[in-house]
């Protein structure tokens, strides 16, 4: 055996003397055609290089590539997805001997990357489909890692992004990676920073740290945190912090349908497993609004499936229009409020914005919202507790409760928006309404209690225009209540008295015992089928109706003295007008011309007032009936 064993340093002397031949046919150019070759037939694509140099007898032996270009796939032709003036490998030239590649260090200098996308799974610059694993694994063994003066021209025409950016990895510290860029985003003008971490040695493979700023139009969104690999953002844990005109701008940056707002600042703590988004912390402030909370997403299938818990200290409801209305196109939403612009004011109660959910058609939602103090109604909401559900333009409301006029309002409802007219349904109730907040501004003090409800439906673009063709039922009741004396003659059926009681002591009052009516109908019109007041000087009894359409009413009411009385004078009385403002008049009567009692006598009655669609009743007292 020992007389062999000199075969061993013939043999490596003849592979050190084969691989110096190699390296010198290498400088002297006989090979490139054929390493040209091999690299085209790993990689898939076209490889071609100017000249390849090797430096073996050096402290740092390395190969140089001059003049690199790859090419594109064939679906791209005549065009390259990389170019660069160098590529400098270091390697060390024993480990070659052990069989290993060790390198220490890799140098590319002025890189071009041209990319290109067309559409999911469709760009220029994968590779292999079937590749697992970091897509900077192969710079796993790489210790220093260096780009020198690198451009980067990005065409993505499925998001009809167009960006054209410089970047370089020569930075020392954890976040050596830099880019600066701008380009278009469907139209709109963009420019973006980011720094990033290192893309070689024990950073590959590892959450990737790194910092952005976007400029999109007026809208500013910075980022903080971590990728689940370099350049991949479907994987993300960040920390972000966005301003801008209005929300719609930012959905695209985390694959989310956004609604218009008001200018708006917002922060939150994002994060992403590409088919499962979290939003947590989150908090969405205007000038009106803010509203925290945190939201969820599910895109494991076709449609969003999108949840939320939120709790707004305050809600206006011009941002709530705004939420509802239409999505403006991207380049006005990067720079023009989303907010429904003030002008003539509405002259209804019922909201006439217009109901849309088309911009949320592939998306579905269960969110619930807590709603400290709601501004900007007619209706003085706090407490607001709602659960809403959006399922392919159906939106349902299961569950809605509230604190209004020291009552409690309670009820269910849905939109069904799958066709050109909206269908709404309502059933409200209303328990223990304090009539003294319900007062119009000026109005003698008064007390009581109001109970309501009613359950409505109809179709229309709005809310007031369904109103105006609904049909259902209202039914309200008052108890506990007083009235100005001079009412409570008038309805008691004595105008004589309540004329003299006009010219004086005008803050008497008299008890309302209770005061109940029972409304039905259609076509925006409830009819009532009785309507009873009862004081201790008379009981009125009467019919009319409330008008959904024009949100006026119409009542007549004939009073009964509880007590005979000499001179006493009875004629129909006509309480008519807007709902919060309705004006008692005295009707046309023989005996009413004769007094001189016809027109205006100054009452309003304010348990009326209350007539509003919204609210629960609890059965009226037999005495009302």
């Amino acid at each position: 055996m020992r007389r062999f064993l000199w075969i061993v340093p013939v043999l490596a002397v003849a592979l050190a003397l084969a691989i110096v031949a190699t390296f010198t046919l290498i400088d002297h150019g006989y090979l490139d055609g054929a390493i040209a070759r091999w690299a085209s037939l790993r990689l898939g694509r076209t490889v071609r290089f100017k000249a390849l140099r090797t430096h073996l007898l050096s402290k740092r032996p390395e190969i140089r590539v001059s003049g690199l270009t790859i090419g594109n796939p064939d679906w791209l032709p005549n065009s390259n997805v990389a170019e660069a003036s160098a590529v400098t490998i270091r390697f060390r030239f024993w480990s070659l001997l052990e069989g290993r590649v060790d390198v220490p260090a890799l140098l590319v200098d002025r890189p071009i990357l041209h990319l290109v996308r067309l559409g999911p799974g469709r760009n220029n610059w994968t590779i292999s489909r079937n590749k697992s694993g970091p897509a900077f694994a192969p710079l796993r063994g790489v210790a220093t890692f260096a780009v020198d003066r690198g451009i980067l021209d990005f065409h993505d025409y499925g998001r009809q992004l167009f960006v054209h950016a410089a970047f370089e990895d020569r930075a020392s510290g954890p976040l050596p990676f830099r880019m600066a860029g701008a380009g278009t985003l469907k139209g709109g003008a963009i420019s973006f920073r980011a720094a990033g971490g290192a893309l070689h040695g024990s950073a590959v493979g590892k959450p990737y740290p790194f910092v952005a700023e976007l400029v999109d139009g007026r809208t500013i969104v910075h980022a903080q945190g971590t990728s689940g690999d370099a350049f991949d953002l479907t994987h993300y844990a960040l920390a972000v912090r966005a301003q801008g005109p209005n929300l719609a701008d930012i959905g695209y940056l985390f694959n989310l349908i956004t609604p218009n707002s008001a200018p708006f600042r917002l922060t939150t703590n994002a994060f992403s497993d590409r088919q499962h988004l979290r939003f947590d912390a989150l908090d969405v402030l205007t000038e009106a609004s803010h509203l925290t909370g945190s939201l969820w997403s599910d895109h494991s299938t076709g449609r969003h499936e999108i949840g939320a818990a939120f709790d707004a200290p305050r809600l206006a409801r011009a941002d709530l229009d705004a939420m509802l209305s239409p999505i403006p196109p991207r380049t006005l939403a990067s720079s023009r409020s989303g907010s429904v612009q003030p002008g003539r004011a509405s002259p209804w109660i019922l909201s006439n914005a217009p109901i849309s959910l088309r911009q949320v058609r592939g998306a579905d939602f269960d969110v619930n919202l807590h709603v400290r103090t709601v501004t900007g109604f007619a209706l003085p909401l706090t407490d607001v507790t709602t659960h809403i559900k959006l399922d392919h333009e159906y939106l349902d409301f299961p569950s809605f409760q509230a604190a209004l006029y020291s009552g409690r309002l309670s009820g269910s409802g849905h939109v069904d928006a799958r066709t050109s007219r909206p269908a709404l349904r309502a059933k409200i109730n209303l328990v223990g309404a304090n009539l003294a907040a319900i007062a119009p501004a000026g109005s003698p003090p008064m007390k009581g209690r109001l109970d309501m409800e009613f359950n409505l439906a109809g179709t229309g673009n709005s809310l007031h225009a369904a109103a105006a063709t609904a049909a259902g039922t209202l039914s309200i009741h008052v108890a506990d209540a007083d009235v100005p004396r001079r009412a409570g003659w008038m309805l008691g059926g004595d105008l004589l008295r309540a004329t003299r009681a006009s010219l004086g002591g005008k803050n008497a009052r008299t008890p309302l015992d209770c005061a109940a009516a029972q409304l039905r109908g259609s076509g925006g019109r409830l009819v009532a089928d009785r309507l009873v007041l009862r004081t201790r000087l008379g009981t009125a009894s009467g019919n009319g109706y409330v008008d959904l359409a024009t949100e006026r009413m119409l009542f007549v009411l004939q009073g009964r003295p509880l007590h005979r009385r000499l001179f006493q004078v009875a004629a129909p009385v006509q309480i008519a007008g807007p709902w919060l403002m309705p004006i008692v008049v005295v009707l046309p009567g023989r005996k009413a011309r004769a007094l001189g009692l016809r027109g205006k006598i100054g009452v309003l009655l304010t348990p009326l007032a209350g007539l509003l669609p919204a609210s629960k009743s609890v059965p009226p007292q037999a005495t009302c009936w």
